[in-house]
């Protein structure tokens, strides 16, 4: 309905509209049906094989620490410790699993990239013949998480290289790698704060977003401090959450300073800073909010 007249939509419903998700969770059931009958055909084995080297070498531990020779029972171990204890490329066991956010999906696969490239053209089928839908060629693509991020509902997902240690019983150490990451992209934040007018995509720091200037000091500190607890709970799953509190508590901080300034004639913000303190409240009702660099990824 536009102006109290219905109007034939050829490109299927609006952005931004608030029954487009409904209407996608309705319509897109068919895909997650489709998926779900996908991964019983696909996911097989309980668990990945042993690497053989990784037992040969067990084993060679335990027959060295039996003879008392513990000096070789360690060197075995430190060469266990170099490698997988299960093999990263098992044939007999795959896993796929699939989360969808009204018309965004992510579909992981535990498997070869072949198996992707097929299953991605199951799916563009699917949607062309059954649905009529066409998937976007700019959105869709397959990522290696190892060597790339994936971009899902503003959230890059990778896997990282970095390389932890944990003590086991036997004060051993245990070598675990691959740790699934959920990082906020930095890049993005700092294009959308500049195109909003918050900050010099130059310089890296905040500028005054006039647009706002004919509000009072609260109203104007409640705004800034909206858009900075807006991210902040966005993102407070994010492993790089110390980050995005960081560098946006600078950045907004100090353009909310600039404007206050360039709205007193205070010159700047030092002056400003003089004037009402850190937090920017003076003696008025509201301050620039503090958050927390606690991370709870």
């Amino acid at each position: 309905m536009e102006f109290h007249t219905v109007q034939d939509s050829i490109i299927g419903t609006p952005q931004g509209s608030i029954i487009s998700p409904l209407l996608a969770n309705i319509y897109l059931h068919e895909l997650d049906v489709f998926i779900q009958n996908m991964k019983k055909d696909y996911d097989k084995g309980k668990t990945t094989a042993r690497n053989p080297v990784y037992r040969k070498l067990e084993h060679l531990r335990i027959q060295a620490n039996k003879n008392k020779d513990f000096k070789l029972g360690a060197t075995y171990l430190k060469e266990m410790q170099l490698i997988n204890a299960r093999m990263p490329n098992d044939p007999n066991f795959r896993r796929m699993y699939y989360i969808r956010y009204a018309d965004d999906w992510v579909l992981a696969i535990r498997g070869p990239r072949e198996d992707a490239i097929n299953i991605l053209q199951e799916i563009r089928s699917m949607l062309d013949n059954t649905l009529k839908l066409k998937l976007s060629i700019e959105k869709s693509k397959i990522s290696n998480p190892r060597k790339e991020s994936a971009l899902f509902l503003g959230t890059l997902i990778n896997l990282s290289s970095h390389v932890y240690f944990a003590k086991g019983k036997n004060h051993q150490n245990i070598r675990a790698v691959s740790q699934l990451r959920l990082l906020a992209p930095m890049d993005r934040i700092y294009k959308r704060l500049t195109n909003t007018g918050f900050m010099s995509a130059e310089y890296k720091s905040g500028i005054p977003r006039f647009l706002w200037l004919h509000n009072s000091k609260d109203t104007l500190i409640q705004l800034y401090n909206s858009v900075l607890r807006g991210y902040l709970n966005y993102y407070s799953f994010t492993h790089n959450y110390h980050r995005v509190a960081s560098s946006l508590e600078f950045i907004l901080h100090t353009s909310c300073a600039k404007l206050l300034a360039a709205k007193f004639k205070l010159r700047s913000v030092s002056k400003v800073l003089e004037k009402y303190g850190q937090d920017l409240k003076g003696n008025d009702k509201v301050g620039f909010l503090k958050p927390s660099y606690k991370i709870n990824t």
